[in-house]
C-alpha cells in the first residue's frame, strides 16, 4: 500500500492556498503505469489533492464523497503542477491543478471533495 504523505511533497505557491508540486519521477504510482511512458493516475491525483487540503487545513480529514474528478491533461514525471485549494462550502473543497509550463499554467485537472 502506498502512504500518499510521504510521496506528495510540496512548496508554497506565490498565491495563499496556492501549492507547487514537482512531479518525482520515481513516484511509486508511476510503476506499470504505463512502461516507457509514465503517467501518473487518477487515483494518484485524487491522493495528492486530499494530501494537499490536509496540509492547508493542518488537519486530518475523513472524506465523505469525492463529488467530481475531471481530469483534463497527462500529469508526467517532473512536470510542474500548481495546486489552487479553495473551500467552496462548508466541509467541501476544490484542489484545481495547473501544469505550468514556460511559467503559464495550463488546467490540467480539478477535484471536488466533501469531508
Amino acid at each position: 500500500m502506498i502512504d500518499p504523505k510521504k510521496y506528495f511533497i510540496f512548496s508554497k505557491g506565490p498565491k495563499p492556498l496556492t501549492l507547487i508540486f514537482k512531479v518525482p519521477g520515481e513516484l511509486p504510482y508511476f510503476d506499470g503505469h504505463f512502461p516507457g511512458n509514465p503517467i501518473l493516475p487518477g487515483v494518484a491525483i485524487v491522493d495528492a489533492s486530499l494530501v494537499a487540503i490536509s496540509e492547508i487545513t493542518k488537519q486530518d480529514l475523513f472524506v465523505k464523497k469525492i463529488k467530481s474528478a475531471k481530469f483534463l491533461d497527462l500529469v508526467q514525471p517532473h512536470d510542474e503542477i500548481s495546486l489552487e485549494i479553495a473551500e467552496t462550502a462548508p466541509s467541501s473543497w476544490t484542489v484545481t491543478w495547473s501544469k505550468l509550463k514556460d511559467g503559464t499554467p495550463h488546467k490540467t485537472a480539478e477535484v471536488i471533495v466533501q469531508f
